[in-house]
């Protein structure tokens, strides 16, 4: 990774029986120090997951919603389906 930029890789094993989708990540990532300043987030998963993620980085880490490109490769249930994850406003 050049000019600065850095990344840090930490394994996170689903838990299937979570009530809410994509928690341990979340749990994972509130012990995380992660700068706001300038951070894009890149997020990649199941739909559900994803907007869930998505959130929690616009409303809980108020990261900027343009640094945040979250994508649902594919929906619990379903085949063949993409989905990009925005906000409604």
């Amino acid at each position: 990774l050049g000019g600065g930029a850095r990344a840090d890789v930490h394994w996170v094993h689903r838990d299937a029986a979570a009530p809410q989708p994509a928690q341990r990540l979340i749990d994972t990532l509130r012990t995380l120090s992660i700068p706001n300043d300038r951070s894009f987030v890149w997020i990649a998963t199941e739909s559900r997951a994803a907007r869930a993620l998505r959130r929690y980085f616009v409303e809980e880490r108020h990261v900027d919603k343009h640094w945040v490109k979250a994508a649902g490769y594919w929906q619990q249930g379903k085949s063949g389906a993409h989905e990009p994850i925005v906000d409604a406003a």
